[in-house]
């Protein structure tokens, strides 16, 4: 049968003991209802809330010097969020990931740090480094990247690759324009080829 006991006014339990507080049903409830309600729970050098493999732990055995623990699972994450989850500041916790963002996960910013990767990223525009060198994406036009095979830079179709073995330049136009002096120099061979037409301009044109 269910027991129930009301006291009215003030109620302190003590004990110079140990006191365990123990429910084997589906609940237990501690509640501050009143209009100005405030819970308190307090622990001279260590509190802990435990939910299956879930530890909240407050340990203050050094004085002045608490130590404030969040562990879960291997398997869960631990969330800190302000405001709505999916648009205001969060820090999330997973498997070998941690995430800091703030706003929509497409709109926003974001800091994300795995044992491979750090990656930043503001809406569309990205900044990522692994072990392999370093990728940049602006809105998924613009490119550029650093590794130790060289650096590569895209914007759309036209690339620029500059390596151990040279450069390379692929484009659809070509626009040069040198105020006072040019000077092309090949040690070996160089050739000027135009599927086209080809054309030198020159106040003065000297070819050897």
């Amino acid at each position: 049968m269910p027991e129930n006991s009301i006291h009215i006014g003030n109620h302190t339990t003590q004990a110079s003991g140990n006191v365990d507080i123990t429910s084997n049903g589906e609940r237990t409830t501690v509640s501050a209802n009143g209009l100005m309600g405030a819970l308190l729970l307090t622990a001279a050098k260590q509190a802990s809330l435990q939910c299956g493999t879930g530890i909240l732990s407050l340990d203050d055995s050094i004085p002045d010097a608490t130590n404030l623990t969040f562990q879960a699972g291997p398997a869960g994450s631990i969330t800190i969020g302000l405001g709505p989850m999916e648009l205001g500041a969060r820090i999330e916790l997973k498997p070998g990931e941690l995430e800091i963002a703030v706003g929509p996960p497409v709109a926003g910013a974001s800091i994300k740090m795995t044992p491979a990767s750090i990656s930043l990223q503001v809406a569309e525009n990205a900044y990522e480094i692994t072990p392999l060198g370093i990728e940049e994406k602006v809105v998924e036009i613009t490119t550029r990247s650093a590794t130790p095979m060289g650096h590569e830079f895209k914007s759309a179709e036209s690339s620029y690759q500059l390596n151990p073995a040279g450069e390379s330049v692929s484009v659809p136009t070509s626009d040069n324009e040198v105020l006072t002096t040019g000077d092309v120099k090949a040690a070996a061979e160089s050739a000027l080829n135009a599927t086209g037409m080809g054309q030198v301009n020159g106040s003065i044109v000297m070819i050897n």
